[in-house]
């Protein structure tokens, strides 16, 4: 609480709770940018090991066992053998 003389143009503090107000806004503003990392951080970490668990998203293209027709890689080893003239 700020009070004011009458006849004066003296301000003085009251209390203890206005004090430090650019440290408290800097305090504030640091813990904002830490907790903007640490959200960051977790997410990355949390994204690349889905990432990693699915093999990036990378899969071999063989066909699987329980596929009725043949995967890319497969499918393109028979046509390019096929139009060479080496058909199985």
């Amino acid at each position: 609480m700020l009070v004011r003389s009458a006849g004066s143009s003296t301000v003085t503090q009251a209390d203890g709770l206005g004090g430090g107000g650019p440290s408290v806004v800097l305090a504030l503003l640091l813990g904002a940018i830490v907790a903007v990392f640490a959200a960051i951080f977790v997410f990355a970490r949390r994204s690349l090991r889905l990432l990693a668990d699915a093999n990036f998203g990378l899969c071999s293209g063989r066909t699987t066992k329980d596929s009725s027709r043949p995967a890319v890689t497969d499918w393109l080893t028979e046509t390019i053998e096929d139009a060479a003239g080496n058909g199985h």
